[in-house]
């Protein structure tokens, strides 16, 4: 029997932190989804008194939805768009200058494609400096994407192959040209 990890179950408590799971779950459904959405700072608060390590510069907007605070890193002038879902049982971490846009899904988990049974489990995802994840993307864990990589709308990111500054589209999501860029490559 597979374990299923999905963005909308009700992740299993452990032992090593179960009152503070209690705890955002109570204030995510509550405070955190009824502030408007330029209260930056204060959903920031939030959510570094919950162990992210946001900063001060990045952006949560309203409506976005994060089922593990303490496993979310943003970096300098980063930002999760409205409405989103991030399930990151593993950890997110984000770059600096990097966006995730409105409405899409970011799944820290992984499964293995070889076992029948396909159990799923916790999966690290990265997501390098100045990169554009546009609108309902769907970003699967156990990958790491590239710097610069602007993916296309509605594309499905699966896999490690990405070039660094690059556009992406499709499902799965493929380099397709290069993007220019005439300022500083990190």
């Amino acid at each position: 029997m597979s374990t299923l990890c999905t963005p909308f179950s009700t992740p299993a408590l452990t032992t090593e932190q179960p009152l503070r799971a209690i705890l955002w779950k109570l204030v995510s459904n509550t405070i955190f989804k009824i502030l408007p959405s330029p209260a930056y700072k204060v959903r920031r608060s939030i959510l570094n008194a919950f162990g992210a390590n946001l900063d001060p510069t990045s952006r949560i907007r309203g409506g976005v939805r994060i089922s593990h605070p303490w496993n979310l890193t943003l970096g300098r002038k980063s930002s999760i768009g409205e409405g989103s879902v991030v399930f990151n049982p593993a950890p997110l971490t984000m770059g600096k200058r990097s966006v995730i846009s409105q409405y899409c899904i970011v799944n820290c988990v992984a499964s293995d494609n070889n076992d029948p049974s396909k159990p799923q489990h916790p999966s690290p995802l990265t997501i390098g400096d100045d990169v554009w994840v546009a609108t309902e993307c769907l970003a699967l864990g156990n990958q790491t994407i590239p710097n610069g990589v602007v993916i296309g709308a509605r594309s499905l990111i699966t896999h490690n192959s990405l070039t660094p500054w690059t556009i992406a589209t499709g499902n799965p999501a493929v380099s397709r040209k290069e993007r220019h860029y005439t300022g500083l490559k990190s």
